[in-house]
């Protein structure tokens, strides 16, 4: 949007599709409502408004925020597992959230025991060390058969080989999945 296009003889430019409320420079009053709720998780902490207007013929537009109250706020519960069950009162109450577990080492069943803790839990995201002794792994050339690709996951996922018993369960899925 390019404010110089807005006319100056315009009382009010409502703008769309922006969810947050921004007040553009132009020439005339120019706004972003901006969105009502919050939509997304990159809205954690903005206060959503409406813009209440009062036009008159030949007056400047009167502009006031109003602060909207009945949303479920969007939120952010960092921490290791001990701390959110720690604080799990709190964060009942808190909306709905995007948790991220500081994990020693991974936990499949994290989602789990997260959302037991907080049923308001949207997402749950696992925040694993960086293993910086970590040797590099080889990537498989390009056209490597599946179960090479499938092995070079495992071992960069896992750190180890994967058991021959693995990659026969792999490769009887993959062949009830794709008929060649």
């Amino acid at each position: 949007m390019m404010p110089q296009a807005i006319p100056a003889t315009a009382q009010y430019v409502a703008l769309g599709h922006i969810h947050r409320h921004q007040k553009v420079e132009a020439a005339a009053p120019t706004f972003y409502a901006g969105s009502p709720l919050q939509l997304d998780f990159g809205e954690v902490g903005e206060i959503k408004q409406f813009l209440l207007l009062e036009a008159a013929s030949h007056l400047p537009v009167r502009i006031e925020a109003i602060p909207y109250q009945g949303g479920v706020p969007l939120n952010d519960v960092s921490g290791t597992l001990e701390e959110i069950e720690r604080d799990a009162e709190r964060h009942r109450s808190s909306g709905h959230l995007r948790v991220k577990v500081l994990l020693p080492a991974r936990d499949p069943d994290i989602a789990r025991k997260v959302r037991q803790l907080l049923p308001n839990a949207v997402v749950v995201n696992a925040d694993l060390p960086r293993d910086e002794q970590a040797p590099d792994i080889d990537r498989p050339a390009p056209g490597a058969p599946p179960r090479e690709l499938y092995a070079a996951y495992h071992r960069k996922e896992h750190r180890r080989e994967a058991e021959a018993q693995l990659l026969t369960a792999f490769d009887d899925l993959r062949d009830l999945v794709v008929k060649e």
